[in-house]
């Protein structure tokens, strides 16, 4: 595993043999797996290094690596929202029913992007009895970089409220 990790993380290496560590690293899984992945979206330069070190935390974690691994990508990066949309939050419907508590603890994170995927996830995992927790953070001012400009977490958690409270 230290093997597998120390390859998928360099940041100066080949691009596929990283993405083939990764593999190896989700084969293998594991708390050592899971730690080591959080480190490498933490850390990496590369956009799509940290999105594809996010699919193998889902894989090896599955729910569990859904707040860790969000809470891991860099604050002050810039994300578009076709690709929050594509790589994490399709990720984490694929997870189902089990990532609804996850999501709906995801919405207090301290982290603007965690906030924003939990929104966007629940849009399709919540059931009605979310709303209320999606109406608590309504009035959410925070916003992503590289997302349009207006879109706060509070309009989206407000829209998604709106569009699963009837929903079982």
């Amino acid at each position: 595993m230290p093997f597998a990790l120390k390859i998928a993380g360099d940041q100066k290496g080949d691009r596929s043999l990283r993405d083939e560590m990764f593999g190896v690293v989700e084969n293998i899984g594991g708390l050592q797996a899971r730690d080591g992945l959080v480190l490498i979206i933490r850390s990496d330069r590369e956009e799509v290094v940290r999105y594809r070190a996010f699919e193998s935390l889902l894989a090896v974690a599955k729910q569990d690596g859904v707040l860790p691994g969000l809470e891991a990508f860099p604050s002050g990066a810039s994300y578009k929202k076709v690709d929050v949309e594509d790589l994490l939050v399709k990720l984490i419907e694929k997870l189902g029913t089990l990532a609804r508590p996850v999501l709906v603890k995801g919405l207090e994170s301290k982290y603007p992007l965690a906030r924003m995927t939990a929104v966007l996830s629940l849009e399709s995992l919540g059931k009605g009895a979310d709303a209320a927790a999606l109406n608590k953070i309504a009035n959410d001012t925070a916003t992503i970089k590289g997302f349009p400009v207006g879109q706060t977490i509070g309009k989206e958690a407000a829209r998604v409220a709106a569009a699963i409270r009837t929903k079982g």
